[in-house]
């Protein structure tokens, strides 16, 4: 199972245009999207149980396999990276059910040094391979985060925001746990734009990211798309 991880000098890189936000710029992350470059190497990522990406009937994925750039590339397409040149980069990767059980120690012999983590979708979803994800990457010497996938056409974004803080994406002051990431593109379910308008986006985002805050004491990261 092929772990999304970002590109190196020592395999060829493309991105989609999809763009990691925060309003900690000192963290200076650039977190590049699903296939973006991969780790094929035997043993980089367990696959025993891992989820596939079955469909429905009429062609969608099925609720809760969503993960961290799928909507991004299916409608803004792939480009290149910025030029190495622009910052030192720490190379790091996202992961989810998809996935299954990483071997977190292979990827940290690679070069791995960082990890974002599927913990929830929406207020129906939890990765079942969470705790070995998230807390397998720690124990490995990684710095970690946990990342929510949001679909603000099922409920408020406070109600989502407490579902994933109540779901492993809370944050601990040790000095290797990122703020939890708001995964928000555009949707792989149905309509576009989660039948929001603009206004209606830019509220939902805001009630989560304030809800979050309060109950963390962080900002949240935002993943998103550039349209």
């Amino acid at each position: 199972m092929l772990v999304h991880r970002s590109g190196t000098a020592r395999r060829p890189r493309t991105a989609a245009a999809g763009i990691l936000l925060s309003s900690l710029s000192a963290l200076a992350l650039l977190l590049t999207l699903p296939g973006a470059a991969t780790a094929t190497a035997a043993g980089t990522a367990g696959t025993a149980g891992a989820a596939g990406t079955a469909g429905t009937a009429d062609g969608k994925p099925e609720r809760g396999s969503a993960h961290m750039g799928m909507g991004v590339v299916e409608h803004d397409g792939r480009g290149g990276l910025p030029r190495d040149t622009r910052v030192t980069q720490t190379e790091g990767v996202d992961v989810s059910s998809h996935q299954g059980n990483v071997n977190w120690s292979s990827l940290w012999t690679s070069g791995v040094k960082w990890a974002y983590a599927k913990a929830t979708e929406g207020n129906y979803y939890k990765n079942p391979y969470f705790g070995q994800q998230y807390n397998g990457s720690y124990n490995v010497g990684m710095i970690r985060g946990a990342y929510h996938f949001a679909t603000p056409n099922d409920s408020s974004g406070a109600n989502q925001a407490h579902y994933f803080v109540d779901n492993g994406g809370g944050w601990s002051r040790d000095g290797r746990t990122l703020p939890g990431a708001l995964d928000i593109e555009w949707n792989p379910y149905g309509a576009q734009c989660y039948g929001k308008t603009q206004s209606g986006m830019v509220a939902w985002i805001r009630d989560f990211l304030t809800t979050y805050k309060a109950r963390t004491g962080r900002d949240a990261v935002i993943y998103t798309a550039t349209s």
